[in-house]
């Protein structure tokens, strides 16, 4: 059975493996802007691991386990990407606002295993990855506008 402090520490390592993921991503970017579009979404992720940590602890009441207990890296990476050699600033939105999805289905079917408080955490972080796949899709259209 999933606990509720399991559920955050995976939730938490989630976001880190994506932290990794895009820094393992840095140098195959093509060009700077993706470069420091995959630096820029590293740093966002552990900002979102941490805040996760802080909440989840209050929200669970109690001390999250050490380790997650699922194999979470694919939550918010898209492993066939560490193999390219050159990845262009478009690829690299598309890759990002994938991975956002992902993650966002990912908590929202986490919420379904919880009720209250624990359901609303979820949820918002559901809410939290779809707003930033939104964002990544604006910054996709203002690119694909100034090409044009």
């Amino acid at each position: 059975m999933l606990t509720l402090a399991q559920a955050i520490r995976n939730a938490v390592e989630a976001e880190r493996a994506a932290q990794r993921f895009y820094l393992d991503l840095v140098p195959k970017a093509a060009n700077k802007e993706a470069r420091e579009l995959f630096q820029l979404m590293a740093e966002q992720e552990e900002e979102h691991a941490q805040s996760i940590e802080r909440l989840g602890q209050r929200v669970a009441r109690q001390e999250l386990p050490a380790n997650a207990n699922d194999n979470i890296a694919g939550v918010e990476t898209m492993p066939g990407w560490r193999h390219a050699d050159q990845i262009t600033i478009e690829e690299a939105l598309d890759l990002a606002i994938s991975a956002e999805h992902s993650a966002a289905l990912y908590y929202d079917a986490i919420a379904d295993y919880f009720t209250g408080e624990a359901q609303r955490f979820f949820q918002d972080l559901s809410t939290c990855e779809e707003k930033h796949a939104n964002l990544l899709v604006e910054m996709r259209e203002r690119l694909n506008r100034a090409k044009n």
